[in-house]
């Protein structure tokens, strides 16, 4: 009789561990929408969330604004990866995002690069009068909504030299877009984030951007009205140790836990 009960408990307790598996396996994976300019930290994250056996994470990239309005639009995400917080909140305003699981989970600067080979001098301070602000072609994002050109728009208009410079602006639909561009020297300047400048040898920087001269750089997860069992873990998972030191080895800064929100230029409108 005592056999027989052991023989059903091990029975029972292999029929748990297969049933644990099956449904693991039957669990979809987590789908984060993310700005284009966390690419590199966000993937290497993911990787590091799902060898520890947590579940697997897909990663898609774009302008935060873009990722934003495409979740707004139906896109099955279950949570964005914002480069500035008014896109987290616009989720929230208007219905696709869940305000209260916001996480603060890093932040950034902005460098001014040069193509490789560049004869711009890359030891001036930021200031009006900076030769790059004299050349034929300076890209940014998109000032409109991307992130980094309403960071880049902000820069300009403070340093008095946006008027001037508009003309000559050409604007990318996202931060490595434009990263391209001065990569294969198609224009001569650009803003761009420290942390892409770092991921190619072909630009230099010529000089980093005060943070006094625009919004915070705060980047922000949130969770999306479309529910996944391992969202919540993954936000919590964004300001783990572990999580912190990747964002770290990219580049970024520690989350500005006290930064006010900016205001975008433009304020979109639900849907």
């Amino acid at each position: 009789m005592h056999h027989h009960k052991m023989a059903v408990l091990a029975a029972f307790a292999i029929w748990i561990v297969s049933a644990a598996t099956a449904q693991s396996t039957s669990t979809p994976p987590l789908l984060a929408f993310a700005a284009s300019s966390a690419t590199n930290a966000i993937e290497d994250i993911a990787k590091r969330y799902e060898a520890e056996g947590h579940g697997r994470v897909i990663t898609v990239f774009d302008a935060t604004s873009r990722a934003a309005r495409q979740i707004a639009q139906g896109a099955p995400a279950h949570l964005l990866i914002s480069a500035n917080p008014v896109w987290t909140q616009w989720l929230a305003a208007c219905g696709h995002g869940i305000g209260a699981t916001t996480r603060k989970i890093a932040s950034g600067e902005m460098v001014l690069v040069a193509p490789v080979g560049s004869t711009l001098k890359t030891s001036l301070p930021l200031n009006a009068h900076h030769p790059a602000f004299a050349v034929r072609r300076l890209a940014i994002a998109d000032p409109a909504g991307v992130p980094a050109g309403v960071y880049a728009r902000e820069t300009l208009v403070d340093l008095g030299v946006w008027e001037d410079l508009s003309p000559r602006l050409l604007t990318g639909d996202n931060v490595r877009t434009i990263l391209g561009w001065v990569s294969a020297g198609a224009v001569d300047a650009a803003l761009v984030y420290a942390t892409d400048a770092a991921i190619t040898d072909s630009v230099i920087t010529l000089a980093r951007v005060p943070a006094a001269l625009h919004s915070p750089i705060s980047y922000e997860a949130v969770a999306t009205s479309t529910p996944h069992p391992k969202t919540q873990h993954f936000l919590d998972y964004l300001q783990t140790a572990t999580a912190q030191n990747i964002f770290a080895a990219h580049g970024f800064l520690p989350p500005l836990n006290d930064a006010p929100a900016p205001a975008l230029a433009v304020q979109p409108a639900c849907g």
